[in-house]
């Protein structure tokens, strides 16, 4: 509907993406904020799935996240969603991240290397630590804040664009080879 806060995620569904801390988030702000209109999707397929979707039952959210599947090239829909959340335990340099960031999407991500990499804390996105809560605090913070939100979203596409174009990450593999 109209109005709805609307969070994507694009992962692999595997334990080391943490997708359960995104559903026990979802479920803590829909129990605090009630009031307020939410859905997530999850982009992506993998092993943990059936988990998932128990997780989603046991929280009472089956109207509120939806696992998409595998959607070819799924970050073309990123500019519809008004958050990014990636809560992955360990990750190398997450693309997925500079995609959310290009597609003008705010981002919520866990405090790991790799991450850290990409994201600059409340500059460029929040990053916060692994569990449900945080993940749910940083949420009810980007409702609230939307000057917040724009300004990372505005920091982030910039430095997507300065530092993670095509061009300038070809020159700076030439250079490591020079």
């Amino acid at each position: 509907p109209p109005g709805t806060f609307l969070i994507a995620t694009i992962a692999e569904l595997t334990k080391n993406k943490n997708i359960s801390s995104l559903i026990g988030a979802l479920a803590h702000v829909r129990n605090v904020h009630p009031e307020i209109s939410l859905h997530a999707v999850v982009f992506g397929e993998g092993e943990e799935q059936k988990n998932l979707e128990a997780h989603i039952i046991r929280c009472g959210l089956q109207t509120i996240v939806t696992l998409a599947g595998f959607i070819p090239d799924a970050a073309r829909l990123l500019p519809a969603f008004d958050l990014f959340v990636l809560p992955s335990l360990k990750e190398g340099l997450p693309y997925v991240l500079l995609e959310a960031g290009a597609g003008h999407v705010p981002i919520v991500a866990i405090d790991i290397p790799g991450v850290r990499d990409i994201v600059l804390p409340d500059f460029t996105g929040l990053l916060i630590p692994r569990d449900a809560e945080s993940v749910a605090s940083a949420i009810e913070k980007l409702l609230a804040d939307t000057a917040l939100k724009k300004s990372l979203t505005e920091n982030m596409a910039v430095r997507v664009r300065e530092t993670f174009s095509l061009p300038h990450m070809i020159e700076k593999t030439i250079a490591l080879y020079q």
